[in-house]
């Protein structure tokens, strides 16, 4: 089992930070690929696994802490596209980040 997933090819190297002149789109583009790359993560593991063949105990938990960064990543990722990158209410975007 150990060398299937020494054979499997790594993750892309993350992206150059690019500068894009507006560091809200730039918040809101990274977030986005962050919430992306987790729900590879979480659609790869979850094929590993089937109804009959549960994951151990500890590697469940582990992975049902990284779903529920996903749904608050995504949840935060859909709240900054709403406010977008010229927000109209800077109280709404100062208001979303000290909930955050």
């Amino acid at each position: 089992m150990e060398a299937e997933h020494a054979a499997a090819a790594p993750a892309a190297p993350p992206k150059p930070a690019k500068s894009k002149g507006n560091p809200l789109t730039d918040l809101i583009d990274s977030e986005k690929e962050y919430v992306d790359r987790l729900a590879g993560v979480i659609r790869k593991v979850a094929a590993a696994w089937s109804r009959t063949n549960f994951p151990p105990a500890e590697l469940d938990a582990m992975f049902r802490a990284i779903e529920a960064v996903y749904r608050a990543n995504r949840g935060f990722v859909s709240k900054l596209k709403e406010i977008g990158p010229n927000p109209s209410s800077p109280k709404a975007l100062g208001d979303l980040l000290m909930r955050w």
